[in-house]
């Protein structure tokens, strides 16, 4: 049984929150959250436990639940460094008080990231917790543990970490673990390529009310050697060393405990660090995304697969000689009902096929409401000379509706060629301050590999101005050489010069300029149809081609019939009308348009209009002049 090292429980509420992301601390505990999962941390010891807020939309079952083990103070999940051979604890203080190691500098709170510094003689540890505050990014529902190991001495070190997440959701201290689509109730290990992308936990095996999520590789990190589920007593007892005892079921008091405890153990084994060098251990945990469906699915649907595969050591292929799929439907919504004779098909781009006997479906008889269900599908990627972007699409097919989601691969070049991300222009350059919607055209090359990639984020900043707004992933659209970025439209803008920059730890950090002006003749007026037809007669009784700009569906209704006989196209979509001004140069007796080409675009009838200036400036050329003056 944990022990509980206080008697003092503080209750603390929080309420009428507006932030996307939120710190409070309290004398002993800092919390952050962003509306949807929560992380607490001892300020002493930098132990920390995971919370939901309010969780999964549509899912009250899982508001202000416990993820991970919490009693008055975070205490039971913590994490250990194997260094040339000898344990220690993170937070922990070492030696006669403090002389060999312990705390360098107390948490600090940044946002939605908290860091927190561990010394341990030459060795220096910052742990770093962070909460995603863009709702589009699948990430949005974790928290991500990082621990970034710097060797400070002169001399190399051999140096390991294992951290040990007290697993709790809701009440249930003994959760199940869910690997792929398998129930774990006993003690077990998983080791080097055995070791799964993700796993999941739960509250009750039938119909859950909370779940868990952990992401364990497939990002730009170390994926852990060794995964270790397990009775808590059996790890927490012990710094390092481990072997599981299968015979221990953890969801149960009758074991050699007399307890139902369940726990989970990352292990990186040691290897060389040498000095000045670093290293970075990390993992999410949380609820996962809050649901990959694109459509109006009354259940969360959610697919696991690895982001990015890694080269072999021979360069021939990929260390994943074939890779889990893993569709988790979660029925357990205040709305759910039953799912019946229902189809799960997964979708495969050409890069990628199906491993040897694996069907592209599986049948579904029934999801009750309130369960929840994992269909597993093995995978195999193909071997890429260079960088590419595979797709998958699963989609469940039940009573004449359809629910589906796509997830994207990056499959690196076996050459060892990385990715030429860059940004080469941007367009338009200037915008007016008040328009209602900015949208920016960035071209560049290899974009794609930012689909599967989590780990960056798109900032708009005033070089003059302080001003400073995130642009979230849903206003992002991305091809390989082009990223259309739509600005939110409440944010407000002083005139100035923008970056718009995308921060990415493994494509680098890349920029381009633009300019905010209070000259409203940058604005642009936005339509949804736009018309093409011979409206007017010239005096012959010949048609006159131009354009006619609806802003609104309902406006086509409006025109007369005989309009609408006139029309010979039709365009919908997001059209844009700019004001382009027309520069003449006396001196040179030249005229031209002043503008953007990869943006605007001149119709026939305004090279007309172009045409006629030009033939009244070559015919009466010197009373223009006089006009100008």
């Amino acid at each position: 049984m944990k022990r509980l090292i206080s008697c003092l429980i503080t209750i603390v509420f929080i309420a009428n929150l507006v932030l996307p992301s939120f710190a409070y601390a309290a004398e002993d505990i800092i919390s952050v959250h962003n509306g949807i999962v929560e992380y607490r941390v001892n300020r002493e010891t930098g132990r920390y436990t995971i919370h939901t807020a309010d969780g999964l939309p549509n899912k009250a079952s899982d508001n202000d639940k416990n993820l991970l083990f919490f009693w008055d103070k975070p205490n039971t999940s913590f994490t250990t460094f194997r260094i040339d051979g000898k344990d220690y604890i993170f937070g922990n203080s070492y030696g006669l008080l403090g002389s060999d190691g312990g705390i360098v500098s107390a948490p600090v709170v940044d946002g939605n990231i908290t860091t927190i510094v561990w010394r341990i003689k030459n060795i220096e540890v910052t742990q770093k917790l962070q909460l995603i505050v863009d709702i589009s990014n699948p990430n949005v529902g974790n928290t991500k543990i990082t621990y970034h190991v710097l060797n400070k001495g002169t001399s190399k070190v051999e140096i390991g970490s294992r951290i040990l997440l007290d697993t709790q959701l809701g009440s249930n201290d003994a959760s199940p673990m869910l690997i792929g689509a398998n129930y774990i109730t006993n003690e077990t290990k998983y080791i080097g390529e055995g070791v799964p992308a993700a796993w999941k936990s739960a509250d009750e095996k039938f119909a859950p009310g909370v779940i868990s999520y952990g992401l364990l590789s497939g990002w730009e990190n170390r994926a852990p050697d060794r995964m270790v589920i397990a009775h808590w007593e059996s790890l927490s007892n012990t710094k390092w060393d481990y072997a599981p005892n299968e015979l221990i079921n953890f969801t149960s008091d009758k074991n050699q405990y007399g307890s139902a405890d369940s726990a989970a153990a990352l292990y990186f084994e040691p290897k060389t660090l040498e000095n000045g060098a670093e290293v970075v251990y990390e993992t999410f945990y949380g609820i996962g995304s809050l649901s990959d469906t694109y459509n109006d699915a009354n259940f969360n649907f959610q697919v696991n697969t690895p982001n990015k595969l890694i080269v072999n050591e021979e360069g021939t292929g990929y260390k994943e000689q074939s890779f889990n799929v893993v569709v988790n439907i979660d029925n357990s919504r205040a709305d759910a009902e039953a799912i019946t004779n229902a189809t799960v098909i997964l979708g495969l781009s050409e890069e990628l096929s199906f491993a040897e006997g694996q069907a592209d479906r599986e049948y579904i008889q029934n999801i009750a409401a309130g369960e929840t269900l994992a269909v597993e599908f093995k995978v195999t990627a193909k071997v890429q000379q260079s960088l590419k972007v595979a797709e998958l699409g699963a989609t469940i097919q039940y009573g004449g509706t359809y629910a589906e989601a796509r997830k994207f691969i990056v499959l690196p070049s076996v050459k060892g060629t990385p990715p030429k991300m860059q940004m080469t222009e941007i367009s338009p350059k200037i915008v007016y301050t008040k328009s209602q919607k900015k949208t920016f055209v960035i071209k560049g090359s290899d974009f794609d590999s930012l689909k599967a990639d989590y780990e960056w984020t798109m900032y708009i900043k005033g070089q003059n101005s302080g001003l400073s707004y995130q642009i979230m992933r849903k206003d992002i659209s991305i091809t390989n050489d082009t990223l259309t970025v739509t600005v939110d439209k409440d944010y407000e803008f002083k005139a100035d010069k923008y970056d718009i920059i995308i921060y990415s730890s493994a494509y680098g950090n890349m920029s381009k300029t633009i300019e905010l002006s209070n000259n409203q003749k940058y604005d642009r007026k936005e339509y949804g149809t736009l018309l093409m037809g011979a409206f007017e007669e010239d005096g012959d009784g010949s048609p006159i081609y131009d354009v006619m700009v609806l802003e609104k569906e309902e406006d086509y209704e409006k025109l007369s019939d005989d309009i609408k006989s006139k029309i010979l196209l039709t365009f919908r979509g997001e059209i844009y009308e700019y004001e382009i001004p027309i520069i003449i140069d006396l001196k040179k007796r030249e005229i031209y348009v002043e503008c953007d080409l990869s943006t605007h675009h001149l119709t026939s009838s305004m090279l007309y209009e172009l045409y006629m200036i030009t033939e009244l400036l070559e015919c009466k050329w010197d009373v223009f002049e006089e006009l100008l003056k």
